[in-house]
């Protein structure tokens, strides 16, 4: 019964992995459409290591931006 169990708990942490891996590629996506779609976000954000953003702050840009646009930045 314990392996059983093992073998579970493995299969739930890789689906906890893909759904991770899953969620930061949807931030890492949304981030880019906005960014290339508004030149005012783009001019906000200029001083910025925009490439070198975790997924954290990207996902603190896209809320701040769905509240105000580039002006919310």
């Amino acid at each position: 019964m314990a392996g059983f169990e093992a073998d579970l708990a493995n299969g739930m942490s890789d689906d906890e992995n893909l759904d991770q891996d899953q969620t930061k590629k949807a931030i890492d996506e949304q981030f880019a459409l906005i960014y290339e779609k508004d030149p005012d976000l783009r001019k906000a954000l200029e001083k910025s290591d925009v490439a070198n953003f975790s997924v954290g702050e990207k996902y603190q840009i896209i809320e701040a931006y769905m509240q105000g646009g580039a002006a919310g930045i």
